[in-house]
């Protein structure tokens, strides 16, 4: 009998701890028409990895496939608002899981958000076949107006952002976001709104988000500023610094009205900090943000910063 050795054995271990090799597993049981194993396999790589797309859609396409329609949903929308809203499949996958359960309002809803997400995509064709299925029978109602009903929401959570009410405003933007998935000033918001309620994991993520639809938008560079600031990661401080400066100059006119706000949401509030609020307010304030985006940051900012009250 041969023994494996104790390298070999630490080996295969960390190979299995790699969300890798459960999604290629996973990937090779979809292959072999398998959704129950492949469910297994892609479970655990969404455990180890909850904010990979990759991981995450597949892992929807098996759910779907076992006709587990409300999880398979729930998946995409979460890609969606928490990822990358531009994956436009995230959209089809869910009309097509709402037009197979007999929601045709729903279905509705999200081929024409497919469309709008990628009017010349792969599935456009079946898109438009649908919604012309949906109008020549009656089926669902027409588009409702997304903009009045996220208009509505929006300030509904402004409203309860400056009465420091931050988890019912959480929820307004959540539903905003899921609204209109490629508008950048609520997710901007729920961004924030996760970051106060102690998601920190998911604000970094819904920031990041944003990129994806403008990457020159400052808010959201301001908010992943104080996020890498709070986990106190030098590296990502002084990337922040150097792109925000070069918004400065690019965006000079948003750039300063988005920092009021900014400011303002983190100062009217007690749960950060009030060395973290010092910080934010005198590197973006900070005539020499450019040489402050050069700094080593272990000595000259470091200090500075400190987590959130618990």
């Amino acid at each position: 009998m041969t023994y494996l050795s104790t390298e070999k054995i630490k080996n295969i271990d960390e190979y299995r701890s790699n969300p890798g090799f459960f999604f290629r597993a996973g990937l090779r049981y979809i292959s072999k028409n398998k959704p129950l194993q492949a469910l297994n396999f892609l479970a655990k790589a969404v455990e180890k990895e909850p904010y990979n797309a990759d991981y995450l859609f597949n892992l929807a396409c098996v759910y779907a496939e076992l006709k587990n329609i409300k999880e398979s949903n729930n998946i995409l929308l979460n890609i969606i608002k928490n990822i990358d809203p531009t994956i436009a499949e995230c959209y089809f996958g869910i009309a097509c899981n709402y037009f197979d359960s007999g929601d045709f309002n729903k279905a509705r809803e999200y081929f024409e958000k497919y469309i709008e997400s990628d009017s010349f995509g792969e599935f456009a064709n079946e898109s438009y076949e649908v919604l012309y299925y949906l109008d020549v029978y009656g089926e669902g109602k027409r588009r409702v107006n997304r903009k009045k009903t996220t208009a509505k929401l929006i300030n509904e959570g402004m409203t309860l952002v400056r009465e420091g009410n931050y988890k019912k405003a959480y929820c307004k933007f959540d539903k905003a976001v899921e609204i209109d998935p490629m508008a950048i000033y609520q997710r901007n918001y729920l961004s924030l709104m996760c970051f106060l309620n102690g998601e920190i994991e998911r604000a970094v993520s819904v920031s990041k988000s944003v990129l994806k639809v403008e990457f020159e938008s400052p808010l959201a560079h301001f908010c992943l500023l104080m996020y890498y600031a709070y986990l106190n990661n030098s590296a990502l401080i002084k990337k922040q610094l150097r792109i925000i400066y070069s918004l400065k100059a690019i965006k000079k006119r948003t750039f300063f009205s988005e920092l009021k706000q900014f400011l303002s949401v983190i100062s009217d509030n007690d749960i950060i900090s009030d060395n973290l609020k010092q910080f934010l307010t005198t590197v973006l304030k900070s005539r020499d943000m450019e040489e402050l985006g050069n700094l080593s940051l272990h000595d000259d900012i470091d200090d500075n910063v400190v987590r959130i009250k618990k």
